[in-house]
């Protein structure tokens, strides 16, 4: 018996019920056995893939050891913020392990955000630490110690690492798939590799993207911020780590005792395994630690306090190689990856024939069936597949591959609907089900009517064909109404059955009908039923959450629990062994996504129908999306197969996408946990000339909402869906959400995702029906009583959990003066208010309410008010930028007083507009001070550009020779630094505007005659060099043919400030025809922002004639025209482009 199989079933105790790990370790530690009883424990969960692995970054040394842990990869940016001491350069490595300890010391997140903060925006933290990490990812790699760690049978692997390695070494298998952000987690149940705290950008197309799992504002985990908002700004992957801890066993590679990363998660481990006090049959950790030394008397308090066993792996592989000595030289000089191959090999399990055997029976009586049919001729063939074909189990996956062919062999069953029998009646219905398909893909209007009319006559619902029932209904929710199902029901005698509660809450549900469906489910009581069908009870879930989005159900969650429990009791055998696994999935993907415990039975009952062979929803709609190849999936060449199949054309799209629907409906899943968002786009593709289809979706989309990460799906499916119904079918969708909009209200309901859809909605409505939705918005806004409406609750929370955007678009088309009024009133009173700091969406709350250009003589009267003057005045620190931002519409006594003041509080957060509109002596003393002691080490996001202040001074002639060769004095040392800077791939704030400082310090040099100048030439001759060789390689328009879509737009801008500075206008502009011809023969969206460039320089005083003489030019504006009046593809933004061809109009005379 080999070493990895002594182990294997020595402890059976494993599967009991009652097995408490933690009581028997404790026993074999009497025992001196507690290693040997750590290895069995773990081949075990291995057999049952119910262990996780955590991989760290100690792990990513294996491939190449210049991988750094944290406190190396942060000496860089520690040097850069605290320069070693002269004599000592920051490359020495004694000085930078030095230094890799006082990081590790302080913190390395620490280190991370003062980093950020020294650097002064995010961006350059996220761009230092991707620059390090590639450097060494593009070196030589040896993968394969990740590659032996991918070959065993965990769950899942998770990683803290931001390298991509563990996904280079799964290309050899493709065994895992990989998760970068929450959403996708849903999609699959296991064997992902999961990235939590970010993902290494790679190639040009990702690093056009700034973002990691929906969250704009950072691509990686790393700062003490990001730490502490981790379960705010990455709930999906925090839920998942909770319940993942509290699912499955843990091992953790590549960390060790001291590491943060690993303190942070065990911390979190732990609170969630012992919440509510219980301690019993808790899930171990066991930590593979590479150190030899002995642990620390508080590292193993910290280690039992956590649930945590450490295995040294010197102690492991004595334990299973009889050739290994501990501390022997050779153990000591053998390389750590050596040592892990040997622990994996001994986890890898011997290849069983027995495993192949089953794997070549799977299916084999399904197939056997299937071929057997389609292999022969006669016609008792196909009676006797009638009669076989319904014995056989439900959703079984081999059915797929056959179903054209098979339809192409029923032909004859189709054409003879007035000898049906029960028989044709049961077959029809259990292979349109276990294939996906409805009556109207396979009969005309004609023969369905047909069918129903015999099936009713015939009474064959009261046989054994009563289960076709379901296709009749179904029907009549794709095509029919409210009617016919309760007259089909009363024929049938089902008013009240299962079946008819389950397709009427599907109607209610397309149709949007929420008080219906309410009432629907106030009668319905599948789960009193002693024995109900299991997908009907899934059903009643579905219609419990179906107007709502995933993350807000709690007043179902109860019930939802126990309904799929139920399920899951029903589905419990042999022929719905099929189902029982989605059920089990859609259970567990519920309450993953609920951030609960599994219960005990869901994981182990997976484990069983995995070995079952049972396929997951992921394989069906795979399979349903590819375009069927004949071809490939005819069991032999015969001729009679080369022909194409003939389906029904009456009432029929897409077949791929209406038979992914039929799976969701048939089976009961939810959408939202199995079909990833952008196959969710495609149906809505794929069904643009099918309105009815259309509404459903619309409804079906609705799960996918509720957050702001999710805009920009809900910016997509509502514009596509309305662009492609009728005017009474949209009337029809705002109405209804409207009404659901109105009731959530009422019932003091989470609404955030209702807010989304009619903000969206609300864009493409008529001038009534806009206005109805922005009455009852105020209403509802300011309702009276102590307490905040829901509204302004959701408004005062911002951008994270409330409803930003929605309410930003509400303010800038208020146009009645006594709501205005209060709106404005709302908001000074709140940027008054001490502590307003900590939500800075107030001051782009009052910035739009400036920019309604409805209000402009109302806001004059506003600040011209006596109450409003006198409130401004009360506190000038907080007001100041309140009456900046209305300049305009102030009265003249608080333009004074602000201007006064504003020498005293200038800052270079004041927008530069203001040094013209405030211009005192005083106040340019007070600028250029703080231009010539500013510290240009620590920039901010918040600060204007110098450059700017340069520019504003000189248009209003208040720059003299002397104040420019002061400035220039100044900055020239940072333009020194960022030029010669060693890291000039890390983006900062002033190598973005070098280019802006040499055309606005040139020009101001040649008006001034003070080229010259001592510092002035210094200062240029250090830009000049870099801004014509960027201004060359701009206009050599290389860039047109780019793959990124992102340099596309950025170097379309560029050329129009590079032509003009450099007076090569003329020449510009024949490449401006080739970009408005990409834009006429191509489609995607990159164009809307080029398009809107375009649009913006046809009305500047420089390009307007230059462009709109060009007869080229003027050529393809008309043909844009032409385009987007036909037709604005689906890529585009439908509003946006109408409004851009509208400008073109006025600008071209079209």
């Amino acid at each position: 018996m080999s070493n990895s199989e002594k182990y294997t079933n020595i402890y059976p105790a494993f599967e009991s019920k009652d097995f408490d790990f933690f009581n028997e370790f404790n026993s074999q530690k009497k025992k001196k056995n507690e290693i040997n009883f750590c290895l069995a424990y773990i081949q075990n969960r291995l057999q049952h893939q119910s262990i996780s692995a955590i991989v760290g970054a100690g792990f990513s040394k294996n491939a190449n050891s210049k991988f750094p842990d944290w406190a190396t990869l942060l000496t860089d940016a520690y040097s850069e913020m605290y320069p070693p001491p002269k004599n000592t350069a920051s490359d020495n490595d004694t000085y930078k392990k030095d230094i890799a300890k006082i990081i590790h010391r302080m913190g390395e997140p620490s280190i991370a955000s003062e980093y950020e903060k020294f650097k002064g925006m995010r961006e350059s933290l996220d761009i230092y630490l991707e620059k390090h990490i590639s450097e060494i990812q593009s070196s030589k790699l040896n993968l394969d110690i990740h590659q032996e760690l991918l070959n065993l049978n965990w769950c899942d692997i998770i990683t803290t690492n931001w390298d991509c390695l563990l996904e280079e070494a799964n290309k050899a298998t493709n065994q895992y798939s990989l998760v970068t952000n929450a959403k996708d987690l849903r999609i699959n149940n296991k064997k992902r590799i999961i990235k939590i705290h970010g993902s290494i950008r790679e190639n040009p197309t990702a690093k056009d993207s700034y973002k990691f799992d929906g969250c704009f504002d950072h691509l990686y985990i790393i700062t003490d911020s990001d730490y502490n908002n981790y379960h705010i700004n990455h709930e999906g992957f925090s839920n998942f780590m909770r319940v993942k801890m509290l699912e499955n066993s843990l091992c953790l590679f590549g960390f060790s005792g001291n590491d943060w990363n690993f303190r942070f998660w065990i911390k979190e481990l732990k609170r969630m395994m012992t919440k509510g006090g219980e301690k019993k049959n808790l899930n171990p950790i066991f930590l593979f630690d590479t150190k030899t030394e002995k642990h620390d008397e508080d590292e193993i308090q910290f280690f039992e306090n956590n649930y945590i066993i450490p295995l040294k792996i010197d102690d492991v592989l004595k334990c299973i190689s009889k050739d290994f000595e501990k501390n022997s030289p050779k153990a000591n000089n053998q390389p750590i990856r050596e040592k892990f191959s040997q622990i994996f090999k001994f986890f890898t399990p011997k290849k069983e024939k027995i495993r192949s055997i089953q794997d070549s029976n799977k299916y084999k009586r399904e197939r056997y069936l299937l071929q057997n049919f389609i292999n022969s001729t006669d016609e008792n063939s196909l009676l006797k597949f009638i009669r076989e074909y319904p014995k056989l189990p439900r959703f079984r996956f081999i059915n797929l591959p056959y179903s054209q062919i098979i339809v192409r062999r029923i032909q004859p069953v189709f054409s003879q609907i007035e000898k049906w029998t029960e028989h044709e009646y049961f077959f029809i219905y259990t292979w349109c089900i276990n294939n996906f398909f409805s009556l109207s893909q396979l009969f005309t209007s004609t023969q369905i009517n047909s069918i129903i009319k015999r099936y009713i006559e015939k009474k064959y619902f009261l046989k054994k064909a009563n289960e076709f029932a379901e296709l009749i209904f179904k029907h009549y929710v794709d095509y029919g109404d409210e009617n016919q199902i309760n007259k089909f029901a009363e024929i049938i005698g089902r008013e009240k059955d299962d079946l008819t509660f389950y397709y009427k809450s599907k109607f209610f549900i397309k149709k949007l009908e929420y008080k219906k469906l309410t009432n629907l489910l106030n009668k319905w009581d599948i789960e009193n039923r002693i024995k109900a069908n299991p997908r009907f009870l899934l059903g009643k879930i579905n219609a419990l959450i179906a107007f709502e989005n995933f993350r807000f159900h709690s007043s179902h969650s109860t019930q939802i629990e126990n309904l799929f429990e139920q399920a899951s009791h029903a589905s419990n055998n042999n022929e719905y062994s099929q189902l029982h696994t989605f059920i089990l999935l859609y259970y567990a993907s519920y309450l993953r996504n609920s951030g609960k415990e599994y219960p005990q039975h869901v994981q182990s009952e997976l484990d069983a129908l995995k070995n079952k062979k049972c396929d997951y929803p992921y394989d069906f709609i795979k399979n349903l999306s590819q375009k069927q190849n004949n071809e490939s999936i005819r069991p032999n060449s015969k001729k009679r197969y080369q022909n194409t199949i003939t389906l029904s054309t009456d009432n029929f799209w897409s077949l791929s996408s209406k038979r992914i629907i039929n799976f969701f409906e048939y089976t009961s899943l939810s959408m939202y946990f199995f079909l990833p968002e952008k196959d969710f786009i495609k149906l809505i593709e794929n069904s643009t000339n099918k309105s009815d289809y259309l509404l459903y979706l619309f409804s079906l989309a609705i799960p996918y909402y509720g957050h702001s990460s999710d805009e920009d799906f809900l910016q997509c499916v509502i514009p596509a869906i309305c662009r492609n119904i009728n005017s009474t079918q949209k009337d029809y969708i705002f109405n209804k959400a409207f009404e659901i909009f109105k009731i959530k209200i009422e019932n003091k309901e989470d609404l955030k995702s209702y807010c989304y859809i009619m903000d969206e909605l609300t864009k493409r409505a008529d001038t009534a029906f806009q206005q109805k939705y922005f009455d009852f918005f105020y209403k509802h806004f300011f309702e009276q009583g102590a307490q905040q409406s829901v509204l302004e609750q959701l408004v005062d929370k911002g951008r994270i959990w409330g409803i930003y955007n929605p309410f930003l678009n509400f303010l800038a088309n208020i146009n009645d003066e006594k709501i205005y009024k209060q709106f404005l009133d709302w908001v000074i009173e709140r940027k008054l208010a001490e502590g307003s700091d900590a939500f800075s969406g107030y001051q782009s709350y009052y910035d739009k309410l400036l920019q309604n250009t409805q209000m402009n003589d109302f806001l004059k009267k506003y600040f011209h008010s006596s109450q409003i003057k006198k409130k401004l005045k009360k506190n000038i620190d907080r007001s100041l930028y309140l009456i900046l931002d209305a300049h305009y519409f102030q009265d003249p006594t608080i333009k004074d007083f602000a201007k006064k003041h504003l020498s005293d509080k200038m800052s270079l957060n004041i927008n530069p507009y203001f040094v013209k509109e405030c211009y005192s002596t005083k106040l340019k003393s007070k600028l250029l001070n703080l231009i010539t002691t500013k510290n240009y080490n620590m920039e901010s996001s918040a600060e204007w550009p110098i450059c700017d202040f340069i520019d504003i001074l000189h248009k209003i002639n208040k720059l003299t020779v002397k104040d420019l060769c002061l400035i220039c004095q100044t900055i020239t040392p940072r333009i020194k630094r960022q030029i010669n800077d060693n890291y000039r791939d890390c983006s900062s704030l002033f190598e973005w505007n070098l280019d802006n400082y040499y055309e606005i310090i040139q020009e101001a040099a040649s008006d001034l005659h003070a080229e010259q100048e001592e510092f002035v030439k210094e200062c240029l001759d250090l830009l000049s060099p870099n801004y014509k060789n960027n201004a060359r390689k701009i206009l050599k328009y290389d860039w047109l043919n780019t793959a990124s879509d992102q340099n596309l737009r950025n170097n379309f801008d560029k050329a129009f400030s590079y032509a003009e500075f450099l007076h090569q206008e003329d020449n510009l502009i024949q490449y401006i025809g080739l970009m408005l011809a990409k834009i006429l023969t191509q489609d995607n969206q990159i164009f809307e922002a080029i398009l809107q460039i375009f649009t913006y320089k046809c009305q500047t005083d420089v390009w307007q004639k230059r462009i709109t003489k060009n007869k080229t030019i003027k050529f393809y504006v008309k043909c844009l025209i032409e385009k987007f009046q036909n037709n604005i593809p689906m890529c585009y933004d439908d509003i946006f482009i109408k409004e851009q061809i509208g400008l073109l109009k006025k600008i071209f005379n079209y």
